[in-house]
């Protein structure tokens, strides 16, 4: 379970924590927004927050396939499919 916290004063710096590993201290301390600037706001602080716990719930509750994680390895070495068709002598 995570939860997070964030200071009611300017910068509005987030802590993120995974309760399930150590309640106390934050995995996570966020004291801008990830371009650089500060948050404008504490709701618009927490709103990032909510939406970075989200997304990390919905990744663990849906992991990639092992084809979806090849696929952007191979992406990420600049391979392409026909590319690797190629090599593999499948064309």
């Amino acid at each position: 379970m995570y939860r997070y916290t964030v200071e009611s004063t300017a910068p509005f710096a987030i802590n993120l924590y995974n309760a399930s590993v150590d309640d106390e201290q934050p995995f996570i301390y966020q004291p801008h927004e990830p371009s650089g600037r500060d948050w404008a706001s504490k709701k618009e602080a927490e709103t990032w927050a909510q939406k970075w716990i989200a997304d990390l719930e919905y990744a663990e509750a849906n992991p990639p396939t092992e084809e979806e994680i090849l696929i952007e390895n191979l992406a990420r070495m600049g391979i392409t499919v026909d590319k690797l068709k190629s090599v593999l002598g499948l064309n």
